[in-house]
């Protein structure tokens, strides 16, 4: 190929996508815009069978929210000063009657990756996993951040908020 040619290419999907809002194929170049994030969420929850409601929030962000095992679980949209899509936060909490010790919180942490746990001032145990989006994102990284999140619910559930033991997987 030709360097001129070369150049041509890089114009051409550069304009492609300016004109599809940062998204060329299923990848989002640059930070997405609310629109195309949530096209991809929705598309990722329709492609591993999980069904949600969706909420729009006063800055222009959505909240999804959705069944994880025996817990109601929420993604949160976060924005940049531009109104674009900065980041993503996934959560899952509990009511207890009693907090967990911190030993099982902090062993949790120190076992698993893709996830952090914490108690909040109630004393009820969260599970959370962020994702950093400003600078693009796939459906293909999306799908595995949510599906290895919902894989690690129940893993949380047993060693925290139950109390027992898994294996460190």
């Amino acid at each position: 190929m030709k360097a001129g040619s070369v150049a041509q290419v890089v114009l051409a999907a550069s304009a492609l996508a300016a004109a599809t809002g940062g998204a060329v194929g299923q990848t989002q170049v640059g930070r997405p815009t609310v629109a195309s994030m949530d096209s991809a969420i929705k598309a990722v929850f329709a492609e591993i069978n999980t069904p949600y409601q969706a909420r729009k929030d006063s800055d222009g962000s959505t909240t999804f929210v959705f069944t994880v095992g025996s817990v109601t679980g929420q993604l949160y949209e976060f924005l940049g000063d531009d109104g674009k899509v900065e980041s993503l936060k996934l959560n899952v909490g509990y009511d207890t009657d009693k907090a967990p010790p911190l030993t099982a919180i902090n062993s949790f942490n120190e076992k698993r990756r893709f996830g952090k746990s914490y108690l909040d001032v109630d004393g009820d145990p969260f599970l959370v996993s962020d994702l950093d989006v400003q600078f693009g994102i796939n459906n293909g990284a999306l799908k595995a951040w949510i599906v290895r999140f919902r894989a690690i619910v129940p893993l949380f559930e047993m060693e925290v908020v139950k109390g027992g033991k898994t294996s460190d997987l």
